[in-house]
């Protein structure tokens, strides 16, 4: 019982770093796209 517990944990965090990850990621590209549009104007 124990066990599976854990591993359910271990999963839901695994969860968790993909979709801060992903979250750093999209707002790295909204930088990026920040500066390309400042460099057109």
């Amino acid at each position: 019982m124990i066990m599976a517990q854990r591993e359910n944990k271990t999963a839901i965090n695994l969860i968790i770093d993909s979709i801060s990850n992903r979250k750093d990621r999209i707002d790295d590209l909204r930088e990026n796209i920040k500066l390309i549009r400042d460099e057109e104007e």
